[in-house]
């Protein structure tokens, strides 16, 4: 698509949720505003319209735990248009614009509904929308065309047209009629009702088809992938797996693969704040090298910490020392230890000021006190989250498919070593359950095999999965601790939506879960936005003392009945969902944005009991009182 061809404009967390493969819509700026779909380009096309280039620009984040557990050198933000109001004339104000890539191609008239490729309809240089010259004659006034209805895609991320000439010259009789060339005339006509089969794809030759089994099993044949990713410079690779017939806006056609990881002492201090532009310099700089190094590049910074020269490049070792320890490879349980105050690695004897991780040990109610362990007012986080893929069709269950292959491609240039990111800052609670009484619940029989239940059907599937997209590392075991652990983060969080005022979609869960050695739990829920410095700490207060025993005692009430019990309590309602149990959208479920795991996982009786199967529900001691 041509330069000058402007679409329109988007907020910066938006380019992660539709970013590098996904479809976008826009309206054009040209006469009538046509609809115009386009695929956003994959990373090598920020480097080369959005320059400098990583990572010289200075739109980019520097977060040293995540960089490590990705393999990457550092965090693009999504660009933007560098303003500073000082610009001596308008020519002189850098615009950073991102391109996007036409697709589907083949467009429609939604008057003569005649459908083809979009070199084949009216245009005007500068406007992105076609129009029907023919309709336009006829109506004096632009008709514009749309983006084709249909596309395929495969499981292993590739997007392709939907093969219309194909799907005609399947049925044998249409192969004596139709040419199948470029001088066919398609149209694509609704012949009354309201359903699939009401459509018929006709050719001016007389073929034509119904488009009823178009979704079903096996519809287009022998018609296999050609691995098209129109989103990457190298926009090919050989694939030959089954194509899936999808509409061009369906939600499954798209997920982003995303990590995170909290800014956490010592990475959210201001010494680091100071040094994060040059940190992978310094941190790749020989020690006998490091203070000429701290000298050329901060002239301030003994000023600034009251620190001397070998003071700071003892304190970059340390830091250095601290990424290289293998205690701190898992960031979760990294992250744990900042909430629970038990040192992981002793990393520095300098205290800085700490302007991205605030937090306040409260005191747990006495009537939580047998359940639970601590209770965590945060003050102030930062989150940073990365796009490290996407797929297609199917959701990958966050990091419990983190070694799996098969992620769509987000760019076909190996040498870029960086991702896009953004960082969110917010507040929110922490707590963890008591460890013996949570460790002496699981091992009931029941229990046991209710989560037994769940993980045998995710492995089911997870080697379904595998052997169309290869394997990868072995996937974890769902355990009841982990189930009991996220069905009560989900109903906090519904509740907390109630008591402070939060749309549900605003908050987030962050779930510690760990078996064997490293036995440990928590869950952490809070709030973020990329456009704000933090909330207002209504979220944060829930953990205060007189206020965490109603929220946790009024979620817990209202989980115990669902206006869909008694289907639901039973496992009925979410039978077509095997990775849950009792859990639906009335009681249970959350807007997936707010979930790790994609609303999976989930079983309510395991907090409030089930009133046909023997076992306690790990709170079902507050519906005695």
């Amino acid at each position: 698509m041509s330069r000058n061809n402007k679409l329109g404009e988007s907020r910066r967390s938006q380019v992660l949720t539709y970013g590098p493969g996904a479809i976008v819509d826009f309206r054009s700026g040209g006469q009538g505003g046509g609809p115009v779909s386009v695929v956003a380009p994959g990373l090598e096309f920020w480097d080369e319209y959005a320059k400098p280039r990583f990572p010289l620009t200075k739109q980019k984040i520097n977060e040293p735990r995540l960089q490590k557990k990705l393999k990457v050198k550092g965090f693009r933000l999504p660009p933007v248009d560098i303003d500073s109001g000082n610009w001596q004339n308008q020519k002189e104000k850098r615009k950073v614009e991102l391109p996007g890539f036409r697709f589907p191609r083949w467009l429609q008239c939604p008057v003569c509904y005649t459908i083809k490729d979009a070199g084949r309809w009216g245009r005007e240089d500068g406007d992105p929308s076609r129009w029907c010259n023919k309709c336009s004659s006829a109506k004096g006034r632009r008709i514009h065309v749309v983006p084709a209805r249909f596309v395929v895609a495969c499981a292993r991320g590739h997007l392709d047209e939907f093969p219309w000439l194909y799907w005609l010259k399947m049925i044998p009789e249409n192969q004596k009629l139709c040419q199948g060339d470029r001088e066919c005339s398609l149209k694509l006509e609704s012949k009354g009702g309201t359903g699939l089969s009401s459509l018929h794809l006709v050719c001016k030759c007389s073929a034509k088809r119904n488009m009823g089994t178009i979704f079903s099993k096996d519809a287009l044949g022998n018609y296999h992938c050609k691995g098209h990713m129109p989103w990457l410079e190298a926009n090919s690779e050989t694939c030959g797996e089954e194509l899936k017939v999808l509409n061009r806006g369906a939600s499954n056609l798209y997920f982003p693969v995303e990590d995170s990881a909290l800014s956490i002492p010592p990475w959210s201090d201001a010494f680091h704040a100071a040094l994060e532009v040059d940190w992978d310099t310094l941190a790749g700089a020989d020690e006998d090298q490091l203070e000429s190094l701290v000298k050329l590049l901060y002239k301030n910074l003994e000023d600034d910490f009251n620190m001397s020269v070998e003071d700071i490049c003892d304190e970059i070792i340390r830091r250095k020392k601290y990424l290289a320890n293998p205690e701190t490879e898992d960031l979760k349980y990294d992250e744990l230890c900042s909430f629970t105050g038990e040192p992981l690695y002793e990393y520095t004897s300098h205290h800085f000021d700490d302007s991205d991780f605030r937090k306040t040990e409260q005191k747990v109610p006495e009537g939580l006190s047998e359940f639970v362990s601590r209770s965590v007012r945060v003050d102030r986080l930062k989150e940073v989250r990365a796009l490290k893929g996407f797929t297609r069709i199917n959701q990958a269950a966050s990091f419990f498919e983190e070694g799996i292959s098969g992620f769509g491609k987000i760019t076909s240039n190996p040498n870029i070593k960086w991702l896009p990111a953004i960082e969110v800052r917010g507040e929110g609670i922490f707590f963890n359950l008591e460890d013996s009484v949570l460790d002496s619940w699981c091992k009931q029989k029941e229990v046991v095999r209710r989560a037994q239940r769940i993980d045998n059907a995710y492995k089911m599937v997870a080697e379904n999965r595998e052997n169309i997209l290869g394997k990868g590392d072995e996937v974890r075991p769902i355990t009841s601790k982990f189930l009991l652990l996220h069905t009560l983060s989900h109903i906090i969080m519904r509740h907390i939506s109630l008591e402070c005022g939060y749309d549900t979609a605003s908050i987030r869960e962050r779930i510690y879960c760990d078996e064997g050695e490293k036995s440990n739990n928590g869950i952490l829920l809070y709030t973020a936005s990329s456009d704000a410095e933090g909330t207002l700490g209504g979220l944060a207060r829930m953990s205060e003392e007189d206020k965490f025993l109603p929220l946790v005692r009024g979620a817990i009430a209202k989980a115990s009945w669902c206006s869909s019990d008694p289907l639901c309590i039973q496992g009925i309602v979410s039978e077509s969902e095997i990775y849950n149990l009792s859990a639906c959208h009335n009681c249970a479920l959350v807007p997936e944005i707010s979930c790790e795991f994609f609303n999976r996982f989930l079983d309510r009786s395991l907090l409030v009991g089930s009133p046909d199967v023997n076992f306690k529900g790990f709170f079902e001691v507050f519906l005695e009182d």
